[in-house]
């Protein structure tokens, strides 16, 4: 009758191999304080590249705001 739809659900892509074993991302398995060392430095991180991203965004809106006058 009319056209058939594809299968929305069926994969289009074949799966890859799926053998090998990592933990947290790495080859090695971390201990707990090392995930724990590993996370303050991502947090410590992450704060600063906020502080920049809030600096660079206080500073367009200070530049808009002076073009606006």
């Amino acid at each position: 009758m009319g056209l058939r739809m594809p299968d929305l659900h069926a994969p289009t892509v074949t799966s890859g191999p799926t053998s090998q074993n990592t933990a947290n991302g790495t080859e090695r398995k971390l201990t707990l304080p090392q995930l724990m060392a590993k996370k303050e430095d991502l947090e410590a991180e992450l704060s600063a590249l906020g502080s920049v991203l809030d600096s660079v965004c206080d500073s367009i809106w200070q530049l808009e705001r002076f073009k606006a006058h």
